[in-house]
């Protein structure tokens, strides 16, 4: 929630950001599928992915959330300072425009 308070703080009134999120839910051959992903969580939309780095010969988990149908424009929405313009499912991720509202601000 925080990261996108701040995107939409840094957005023009009426600007536009697109977002992408890796989905809970991918098909066979996914992106998901490929890597050694570690559920942390009990419902597994909370993943610690191997991380591979220049500076370091072993991987580093970072952690990602995974969304499921629909959660992403809820966040958004939530923000009360961005409206969804258009969402969708595209290569195993979900993704959202969001448009900042006029005369809305973060603080």
């Amino acid at each position: 929630m925080q990261a996108l308070r701040e995107m939409a703080r840094l957005l023009v009134p009426h600007g536009r950001l697109l977002i992408f999120v890796w989905a809970f839910d991918q098909g066979e051959g996914s992106s998901l599928g490929r890597h050694a992903v570690q559920p942390i969580s009990e419902d597994g939309q909370d993943v610690l992915v191997p991380w591979k780095t220049a500076s370091s010969p072993t991987p580093q988990m970072r952690y990602y959330h995974l969304f499921k149908e629909g959660e992403l424009e809820e966040l958004v929405r939530a923000t009360d300072l961005l409206r969804v313009v258009e969402s969708g499912y595209d290569r195993d991720n979900w993704y959202c425009v969001a448009e900042r509202l006029d005369g809305k601000t973060s603080g």
